[in-house]
């Protein structure tokens, strides 16, 4: 698991998966952004960092954390304010942020519970969280396995997350319905690595995959779609 946890953080950055993934949050962020300078930001699980500097280079000035030493060593050398710490034993007051990115972390703790009160706990009354989450029990693979997921959601099962820990869903979509099928039928097909795969393309295709994902998930965002192999939702705290 490390070595393929290795191999995201190295392609993060141009990645045709992570780099659609970003543009389509960051546009999906400014939509509910405030005009005001009174947000606090944090990103937990920020991995390399990559997104904290789209933040930053609108303007937004954010903390980042993630337990991973590796994550936070590349993401410190980006020049980005980073804590090398667990969710659930964060180095910060309650109520310290009103705005928490949590892409693609609740699926790695056993805890699921824990986790969210650690977020709730961390958020301010009012405040927003952004979540990304792997979607749906029926795309499992030893994939989820290998990269340490307990758990898949679909958006109902999530939207009862987010009601029992005092959260109220704002908005919810699935996102890149295209790799739903592929990732359906490898299920059936054996992996022959040891560490996992990593879908990649080289050149004009990963640039080719980036764009036709980012448009797909403007439009599902405009009409959404029953199923896709991620979720996204925003969620205020009540």
């Amino acid at each position: 698991m490390h070595s393929l946890h290795s191999d995201l953080y190295a392609q993060e950055s141009g990645y045709w998966w992570s780099t659609a993934r970003r543009k389509l949050l960051l546009r999906l962020f400014k939509k509910v952004h405030p005009s005001g300078s009174d947000c606090r930001y944090a990103e937990l699980g920020c991995g390399g960092g990559e997104f904290l500097l789209l933040l930053e280079r609108a303007g937004i000035k954010a903390f980042g954390l993630d337990r991973s030493y590796e994550a936070c060593s590349i993401a410190g050398s980006k020049g980005l304010c980073i804590v090398n710490a667990d969710i659930l034993r964060m180095p910060f007051r309650d109520k310290s942020f009103n705005r928490i990115l949590a892409f693609d972390i609740l699926e790695h703790l056993q805890d699921e519970k824990g986790g969210m009160e650690a977020i709730s706990g961390l958020c301010g009354d009012g405040g927003i969280v952004f979540f990304t989450l792997p979607a749906l029990n029926c795309l499992r693979t030893v994939r989820d396995k290998r990269l340490g997921h307990y758990r898949r959601y679909s958006r109902r099962s999530f939207e009862r997350v987010l009601q029992e820990h005092k959260f109220k869903p704002v908005y919810s979509r699935y996102m890149f319905a295209s790799l739903f099928l592929p990732l359906l039928f490898s299920r059936f097909i054996p992996s022959s690595s040891e560490h996992g795969e990593v879908w990649t393309a080289g050149g004009f295709v990963n640039r080719l995959f980036g764009v036709y994902f980012y448009l797909e998930g403007i439009l599902t965002g405009l009409l959404p779609l029953p199923f896709g192999t991620s979720l996204v939702c925003i969620a205020q705290k009540c």
